[in-house]
């Protein structure tokens, strides 16, 4: 091309384009190698059983057996955690190498722990405003219902009433409430809301 650039002439144009061709040949003859490497052994389905190990052709994946073909060629499988159904011609006798050649990004698994939640039963909610309440009520609630902590008190107190009805609104329709009441004269009356968690 720097040649072309150059000398604009037709003998350097000629040898240009056949470099250029040459080039384009070679690539293709690589491609047509690797095509070729890529080829899969085909199943002998009167051989296949369940829980034989196969590689599904489109991600060159090792999948497991499920189940033999239906009438249609249909078929489960599963792959890592996942179960699907797909027809017969997308798998393969399994190919260590070329699954190697073409394995699937190396994610990393999220490892989960057991927290200890160390959560009051009792959340007051005196002096805020309605929304900010029940924001916080909702998270307690989450987290109470993590902890396995059954019954928690909500402080609401009595002051002009729209918290106090906001709070009995909200648990009413809450997932996490299995049961709610007025507080008992001991426990804080009706200025508390007491909430059996599910």
């Amino acid at each position: 091309m720097n040649e072309l650039r150059q000398e604009k002439s037709e003998k350097i144009a000629r040898r240009s384009y056949a470099r250029l061709a040459q080039l384009e040949q070679g690539f293709r003859g690589e491609l047509h190698s690797q095509e070729e490497k890529e080829t899969y052994q085909e199943l002998d389905w009167s051989g296949v059983k369940v829980n034989d190990k196969v590689m599904l052709k489109e991600l060159n994946q090792e999948v497991v057996i499920l189940s033999l073909p239906d009438k249609s060629g249909n078929l489960f499988i599963q792959m890592g955690m996942i179960k699907t159904k797909i027809k017969k011609e997308k798998l393969a006798v399994f190919n260590k190498e070329l699954a190697k050649k073409t394995s699937l990004p190396n994610y990393q698994k999220e490892t989960f722990t057991l927290k200890k939640y160390n959560v009051s039963n009792t959340l007051d909610l005196r002096g805020k405003r309605v929304e900010e309440a029940l924001d916080e009520l909702e998270g307690y609630l989450d987290e109470a219902s993590l902890a396995n902590l059954s019954p928690v008190y909500i402080i609401h107190g009595h002051g002009t009433g729209a918290l106090k009805s906001a709070v009995r609104d909200f648990v009413s329709t809450s997932p996490y409430v299995a049961k709610s009441r007025i507080g008992e004269e001991a426990e804080g009356g009706d200025g508390v809301c007491v909430i059996d968690i599910k």
